[in-house]
């Protein structure tokens, strides 16, 4: 039960800040936008199978935001504090 309250409240969470997840959000919308507009007419698969490729590959690059961003606010420490050599 206390893993399953960690995962929950990890997933919840900002994955930078309050700030700066809305322009990561605009940011991963155009750019997967662009993407498709570019790349889906070059490929001669069908819509429903270019989607079935595209979706896992958003999930993994949300992942790993969300990893980069965990590591960068532990890596942050408290504003001001001298480091302890």
């Amino acid at each position: 039960m206390d893993n399953k309250t960690k995962i929950i409240r990890w997933l919840k969470e900002p994955i930078f800040s309050k700030k700066v997840d809305p322009f990561i959000n605009f940011l991963l919308a155009f750019s997967g936008a662009m993407l498709g507009t570019f790349v889906y007419p070059r490929t001669e698969m069908p819509f429903w199978q270019f989607l079935l490729w595209m979706i896992p590959i958003a999930i993994l690059l949300v992942f790993f935001l969300k990893v980069i961003g965990g590591v960068w606010k532990n890596n942050k420490g408290p504003r001001g504090a001298a480091k302890n050599d």
